[in-house]
């Protein structure tokens, strides 16, 4: 197989310990192309789902990484740290305040919907081309904007001591850390984030990843990445998207960046993937009456 036609997509475990970025220098020592990306940074002390874009995929990076993502978080109460994670050092007093499990319930609530969340100063949010975490750690002040995300579920699944776990599905761009320290502050304490699992980036699940160990056992000698039967086709997270399949003079006039009429009963603006002889090509996007192409993938 060619580096060209290595192209897919990996449902990775990343551990805890090593970055997002050590996992995907250690998946491109398997693949035949240089092209390879993870989406959706998770940081050192989380671990669950990192999608990893190989070849031609990586042009898909940016629409998977739009997916809701789905997360299990521990939360301590009593003490907020300088990172707001497990890894920062104790900022503040100790709080002897533990809320119940029915005052968690009630304040998360609020949380439920489109809110406006500040990013922490240790992340990767940029501040003039420059990642607010670099500035942090170099004893910097740290401004960062108030954004707007959407939290489409909270729940509480455990409570123990001064400790409870949630399940968050939200969108791109929403951190947990700080939803810890905002829910802690509407329940009169501070806390931090003592565990993070992402379960899932929209269809790829904690069930269905496999490990850096798994990938490196399946590239036996002779066989290259795509031959190993864990890279998922391009097109396979995109399943909840509808699908055309174009004629060839279709595909053609896709091909050289032109809209094509046909009936369609997809919401204008809407992505749509394009088929050609069963292989998907390009992302069109639906307008009145026409799709026009969004991303050509060859």
């Amino acid at each position: 197989m060619t580096a060209k036609s290595e192209s897919g997509f990996l449902n990775v475990y990343k551990p805890v310990g090593p970055g997002s970025q050590q996992i995907v220098s250690q998946v491109r020592r398997f693949s035949e192309t240089r092209r390879v990306g993870h989406i959706g940074t998770l940081d050192p002390f989380a671990s669950g789902v990192l999608p990893i874009a190989v070849g031609r995929a990586t042009r898909l990076a940016d629409t998977l990484h739009t997916f809701p993502k789905t997360y299990l978080a521990d939360i301590r109460f009593g003490l907020g740290t300088t990172t707001r994670d497990i890894e920062g050092e104790p900022v503040g007093d100790y709080n002897p305040h533990t809320p119940t499990r029915d005052e968690v319930e009630h304040a998360l609530l609020r949380f439920v919907g489109e809110i406006e969340q500040t990013p922490p100063a240790f992340s990767a949010a940029r501040i003039g081309g420059r990642r607010a975490h670099e500035l942090a750690r170099a004893g910097e002040e740290v401004h960062l904007e108030p954004r707007r995300v959407t939290i489409y579920s909270a729940t509480v699944r455990s409570r123990r001591r001064d400790r409870v776990e949630i399940e968050v599905e939200c969108s791109t761009g929403t951190y947990i850390r700080s939803l810890a320290v905002d829910l802690a502050t509407e329940l009169g304490t501070t806390a931090h984030l003592s565990r993070l699992v992402r379960t899932a980036v929209g269809p790829l699940t904690l069930e269905d990843a496999i490990t850096v160990e798994e990938i490196e056992a399946a590239i036996t000698p002779g066989k290259t990445l795509g031959e190993s039967g864990l890279l998922r086709s391009a097109d396979e997270p995109l399943t909840n998207l509808p699908a055309f399949e174009a004629a060839a003079d279709e595909a053609a006039t896709i091909r050289h960046g032109r809209e094509v009429q046909v009936q369609h009963n997809v919401p204008i603006g809407h992505l749509v993937r394009a088929y050609s002889n069963g292989r998907m090509f390009a992302l069109l996007r639906a307008e009145d009456g026409v799709l026009q192409a969004a991303m050509l993938l060859d």
